[in-house]
């Protein structure tokens, strides 16, 4: 918007008709108020009709969302595998629980079908969003070298984002700004390594409750009038070594929790053994 009288542009980006009126508003740009949104609308579909600009309805996140009564898949590829490549995939799987994590089998099965639905979450909060339908966040926990970091990266391999994105240390999502960023960056899941101390801050709490169940992770206010939206589309499948939630609307409701036991510890010859031998095949679990 340009802005003559006072020498100066307003540059708005990925905004609404709402927001746009209250951006004007806020720079006291909007003379009669009771006519504002009727000339609005009048201004932005004659710039339509003239091609000047063009509506766009959607989202800037790649993922999975629930638009006019079905699912679509948002700026990522969608393709069927052939049946080998499911076949390679499912014997994988097989050989993941029956050797290598039949220690803690009861886990490893269950995050995983959990797991396999997480990059639905946000869809799932759309499509039932008026009986309050959500899926709950994993928090795997355990002494080290139990295999709870591998659970989770072998969800990340299922849907192809193993990668520095997606796999994050708390440092990383430790103040409300960082974590409402990830939150907000796509519908896939984010593993978030020793995580246990982001229950100790209120503030993150308060959102992780907000954003298991709702659409939106957090508000902030860009003005004294204007108040940004930060949408939760990322589920968080966190990893600890203990287990610190006191809050019992997380830990009864919004979290599965799973412990993985001192007696699944295993040996470092073996963790090369698996690095060796199972590693470099996890990226087919993809198909």
């Amino acid at each position: 918007w340009n802005i003559p009288i006072q020498k100066r542009k307003l540059n708005l980006e990925n905004v609404t008709v709402d927001e746009i009126l209250a951006y004007l508003k806020a720079n006291g740009l909007i003379l009669r108020k009771n006519k504002a949104e009727d000339v609005l609308n009048a201004v932005l579909h004659a710039m339509m009709r003239k091609g000047l600009a063009e509506f766009r309805t959607g989202f800037d996140a790649p993922g999975f969302f629930w638009v006019d009564g079905k699912l679509i898949a948002n700026k990522i590829e969608v393709r069927k595998p052939d049946p080998r490549e499911v076949r390679e995939a499912l014997e994988l799987l097989n050989e993941l629980t029956t050797v290598w994590f039949s220690n803690v089998k009861e886990q490893f099965v269950t995050a995983l079908k959990l797991g396999l639905l997480t990059p639905f979450s946000f869809a799932i909060k759309q499509r039932f969003k008026g009986e309050k339908g959500f899926l709950p966040w994993l928090y795997l926990y355990g002494t080290r070298d139990t295999g709870k970091t591998t659970t989770a990266e072998v969800i990340l391999y299922v849907f192809n984002v193993m990668n520095r994105q997606h796999e994050l240390g708390v440092g990383e999502v430790n103040t409300e700004a960082k974590l409402g960023a990830v939150l907000a960056s796509d519908t896939f899941p984010h593993v978030i390594n020793e995580g246990a101390s982001l229950f100790d801050k209120p503030n993150l709490n308060e959102i992780i409750k907000q954003a298991v169940e709702g659409v939106i992770a957090r508000q902030r206010f860009e003005s004294k009038s204007i108040i940004k939206e930060y949408p939760a589309y990322a589920p968080l499948i966190i990893t600890a070594n203990d287990f610190r939630v006191t809050d019992e609307a997380l830990s009864q409701k919004r979290l599965v929790v799973l412990r993985y036991p001192i007696t699944a510890k295993v040996s470092k010859e073996r963790i090369a053994e698996f690095r060796e031998k199972v590693s470099n095949r996890l990226p087919k679990l993809r198909a």
